[in-house]
């Protein structure tokens, strides 16, 4: 609709594309938010990482600051106007990678079950093209995911969300201890 209204009314639009935004602020608690935050607390509570399938499945894993960046420069560039842009990294990351990467930023040993695949998740790979955006705004992420992930496990930290040691259950998350920034 954003680029019809463009295209119609002249209505100065953008339109930004996000490829599996993770960070800072991600709460676990949420349903919809991705499987980082869900991994760093059971990798921090000594609960198997629950992959579905063989994990082998990719994903391109871009850090919030990445996706706020890109969503600027969109929203201010005038080349931006009536484009559609892919917001990731290009880069594909397994699930098993992914997995192992929490590992090393958490600190933690982590242990993995593999269960069921998921039917609603039957893309094998999935990475974004960035090269528009590249190419038209000069945009490229800035953030590699072994620092994301860092940046990530210290703000879990300083919220006492990891130090919280509610484990993760089936579609339950643990919630910020209370007094603590997260829970305001």
């Amino acid at each position: 609709y954003c680029v019809a209204f463009y295209e119609s009314y002249g209505l100065p639009a953008a339109v930004v594309r996000y490829s599996n935004v993770y960070g800072p602020y991600q709460r676990p608690e949420n349903p919809y938010c991705g499987v980082v935050s869900k991994f760093l607390i059971a990798a921090r509570t000594g609960q198997a990482l629950c992959i579905h399938g063989d994990g082998g499945q990719t994903r391109d894993y871009t850090f919030v600051e990445d996706a706020v960046d890109a969503t600027l420069l969109a929203a201010t560039h005038p080349r931006a106007e009536g484009e559609v842009f892919n917001v990731g990294t290009g880069v594909e990351t397994s699930v098993n990678d992914l997995a192992a990467a929490i590992g090393r930023a958490s600190g933690c040993e982590i242990t993995v079950d593999h269960i069921d695949r998921r039917d609603i998740d039957n893309i094998r790979r999935r990475v974004v093209n960035i090269e528009k955006i590249r190419r038209m705004l000069r945009w490229s992420p800035q953030v590699t995911l072994d620092r994301g992930l860092e940046e990530t496990v210290r703000w879990f930290e300083e919220t006492g969300l990891l130090r919280a040691g509610i484990p993760v259950t089936g579609t339950e998350a643990p919630t910020a201890p209370k007094g603590s920034p997260a829970a305001r």
